[in-house]
C-alpha cells in the first residue's frame, strides 16, 4: 500500500514539474514575443520562436543576467517580474550550467 501512494505522489510530483516547466516556457516565450522580437525583427536578427527559443538560451542568458545588453534603450525595458520569469525558465533548463 504505501508503495502504491510512494508512486503516486511521484506521479504528482512529474506531472506538477512539467505542466511548471510549460508555464515557465509560455511566460519566457510571451517576453521573448513582446520585449525581444520587436527589435530583433526590425535589425534582421535571431527572432524568438517557441521552436528556437531553447536553442538560443545560453546567450540570452549571458546578454541579459551577465553582460546586461539586452534589452537595449529605454522602449521595451523588462520589469524585475519580467527578469524573474526569464530567469526562471533559465534555472528550469539549468543554465547557467552547473559546474
Amino acid at each position: 500500500m504505501k508503495s502504491i501512494l510512494l508512486i503516486g505522489f511521484a506521479i504528482n510530483l512529474f506531472w506538477l514539474s512539467q505542466t511548471e516547466t510549460n508555464s515557465n516556457h509560455e511566460a519566457a516565450f510571451e517576453i521573448l514575443q513582446e520585449k525581444c522580437n520587436v527589435c530583433h525583427q526590425k535589425k534582421r536578427s535571431v527572432v524568438f520562436t517557441e521552436g528556437n527559443m531553447e536553442t538560443w538560451a545560453e546567450k540570452i542568458h549571458t546578454q541579459v543576467f551577465v553582460k546586461k545588453r539586452m534589452p537595449k534603450g529605454k522602449k521595451f525595458p523588462l520589469t524585475a517580474e519580467e527578469y524573474d520569469t526569464l530567469k526562471t525558465w533559465l534555472m528550469g533548463l539549468n543554465i547557467p550550467k552547473k559546474n
